[in-house]
């Protein structure tokens, strides 16, 4: 698990979280797949509540703001309340940015 400094704040991608409306980020955990998932990529829970990329079959819930690799970190920060550029995520389809603001993350 990732060390945090109160002293040194982490810099998430402010391309993606838009700072109009305050953000609420999380350490969340990963489902034991192996893949790697770029940041901005759009994510959804698995049976087991572990997160997952969004595929279409069930709701959105976070978005993803560093690069992952499965095979080797268990868990990354999300964004899982906020504004997010709907142009830097993926996927930005009408469905998927609809089930983004379902759960409090807007475009």
């Amino acid at each position: 698990m990732p060390t945090f400094s109160n002293t040194t704040p982490t810099q998430y991608p402010k391309a993606i979280v838009s700072h109009t409306h305050p953000p609420v980020m999380s350490n969340k955990l990963f489902a034991a797949v192996a893949v790697a998932l770029v940041a901005g990529t759009v994510l959804s829970e698995d049976l087991n509540h572990d997160l997952v990329a969004y595929d279409g079959t069930a709701p959105a819930v976070a978005v993803l703001l560093e690069d992952v690799d499965t095979t080797v970190a268990t868990t990354a920060n999300v964004l899982v309340h906020g504004v997010v550029d709907a142009t830097l995520i993926t996927p930005n389809t009408p469905a998927a940015l609809a089930s983004l603001a379902a759960h409090n993350i807007y475009s």
